[in-house]
């Protein structure tokens, strides 16, 4: 196209990208996690929920004096 020939297309484009460009677009970060990352976060903190519960608990004396944790 020849310059813009009046467009409104090509003007809202042109606005659209001088509005991404002064919002400081580049700040925008990657916010997904891998499979890996998340599988490992909840393996730990189901074994740190288990080991509270186990603390607290008042049965298995025998088993607890071989297995503290």
């Amino acid at each position: 196209m020849k310059a813009h020939n009046n467009n409104y297309r090509n003007k809202l484009t042109d606005q659209l990208v001088k509005e991404v460009a002064s919002d400081n677009a580049l700040d925008i970060t990657y916010n997904k996690f891998p499979k890996s990352a998340v599988t490992s976060e909840l393996k730990e903190l189901g074994l740190l929920k288990w080991q509270s519960e186990w603390d607290s608990s008042n049965k298995g004396a025998l088993t607890k004096s071989f297995f503290q944790k």
